[in-house]
């Protein structure tokens, strides 16, 4: 295919007045009949379009030669780091701190945490006494150097030796030890349930000076108990001993 001939456009046979004459009679007639505040927004219009018709030199009054170095001169110019604000923020997190630590009530404090309890205290006691330390033997003359025993004597242990570490229920065997100087007397007090029994004479120590009690907890030993173990008189390390036996 082949492009047609190109016609050239001839101005004289088109009429490119777009308005009739009249058109700025009635025009002018417009803006004569605005109210005054109409008017005053025609001629703000009409100042605005002639600004935008207005070159900018001419509007500064001078070239922009001047402007244009100015601003060459702040784009080169190197920008200033930034001050190094990491202390004040740390200062500003500590004074968030202090101020959380002032609002905390007084009773929200606890200078020592409550202990821990299961419902049943039964002491960790060795029940077998613990082994001698080897010391090197020392020249004649020189006394051996004594270690202290811990648990200090007399002390008591009572042990769950069914389920061991375990509250008592009904049936499981039950270990009484008790270590203090040797042919001693051992005697118990304590409560059942809240009702007092008054001490009883058990037994008496061994030559090592330990005396060992078992028995099966029946159904007569339901309930809560604390009891007191003494050796001579004397109350046995930890003090009182409380556990409950529960049917199961």
């Amino acid at each position: 295919m082949q492009p047609g001939p190109i016609v050239p456009l001839d101005p004289a046979h088109y009429d490119l007045v777009v308005d009739p004459p009249e058109f700025g009679d009635g025009a002018a007639a417009d803006l004569a009949a605005l109210d005054p505040e109409d008017q005053v927004q025609v001629d703000a219009l009409n100042t605005a379009t002639g600004l935008a018709a207005t070159p900018v030199d001419q509007l500064l009054g001078t070239g922009l030669d001047d402007a244009a170095a100015a601003l060459d001169y702040e784009d080169a110019q190197t920008a200033a780091e930034p001050p190094d604000t990491s202390q004040d923020e740390l200062d500003v997190i500590a004074a968030t701190i202090t101020d959380a630590y002032v609002e905390i009530p007084g009773e929200a404090w606890e200078e020592q945490p409550l202990p821990f309890s299961t419902g049943s205290f039964i002491p960790s006691a060795p029940t077998e006494p613990p082994p001698t330390p080897q010391i090197p033997p020392l020249p004649p003359g020189v006394p051996q150097p004594q270690t202290p025993e811990w648990p200090p004597p007399p002390w008591v242990c009572l042990t769950n030796m069914t389920h061991p570490g375990q509250p008592f229920i009904k049936g499981d065997l039950w270990q009484i030890t008790v270590k203090g100087n040797i042919h001693r007397i051992v005697s118990m007090s304590g409560t059942q349930n809240g009702v007092a029994f008054a001490p009883v004479d058990l037994g008496t120590t061994r030559d090592d000076g330990y005396f060992l009690l078992q028995g099966h907890m029946m159904r007569t030993e339901l309930g809560t108990w604390t009891e007191e173990w003494f050796v001579a008189g004397q109350k046995c390390w930890p003090g009182t001993i409380t556990f409950t036996v529960t049917e199961s």
